[in-house]
C-alpha cells in the first residue's frame, strides 16, 4: 500500500485560506505556504521532486526555486511571482505524483518536476 500522507494541509491564516507544507520530509521547517486562491496578476509555479529539487542541504535562500523566483520577479515587475517548492526528502516519483495530485487544483501557471533519482530507494 502506498503512503497517502499529504505533505500539505489547508489552514486559516488571518482569515485567509492557506495551504501549508506540514510534512517534516518536505522541509516543513521552511514554512512554505501559499493562498488557496491565487491572487490576481500572480504567476504561480510549483516545483516537485526529491531532496535535490528541495535544495538539500542548502538553506532555503540558496535553493534554485528562490533564485528562479527572484529572477522572474525582476523581469516581470508588473506581476507577483510565486515559485513554491514542494519537494520532499527521499521521495520517489510515485510519491512526487501524489503531491502533484494534492496541489494541481491550486492554479499553477507552470509545473517543474525534478525527480527520478530516488526511485531506486523505493
Amino acid at each position: 500500500m502506498q503512503d497517502r500522507t499529504s505533505i500539505v494541509r489547508q489552514v486559516e491564516d488571518d482569515g485567509q485560506q492557506t495551504i501549508r507544507v506540514v510534512h517534516p520530509e518536505a522541509y516543513a521547517v521552511r514554512d512554505t505556504q501559499f493562498t488557496v486562491h491565487k491572487p490576481e496578476g500572480t504567476i504561480r509555479i510549483f516545483s516537485f521532486g526529491g531532496s535535490a529539487s528541495a535544495g538539500w542541504p542548502h538553506p532555503s535562500s540558496e535553493i534554485y526555486t528562490e533564485y528562479l523566483e527572484r529572477a522572474l520577479a525582476a523581469q516581470l515587475s508588473d506581476r507577483r511571482v510565486e515559485v513554491i517548492n514542494l519537494a520532499a526528502h527521499a521521495f520517489a516519483s510515485y510519491r512526487v505524483r501524489m503531491i502533484f495530485d494534492d496541489v494541481i487544483g491550486y492554479d499553477p501557471d507552470l509545473v517543474i518536476i525534478y525527480s527520478g533519482n530516488n526511485d531506486f530507494l523505493e
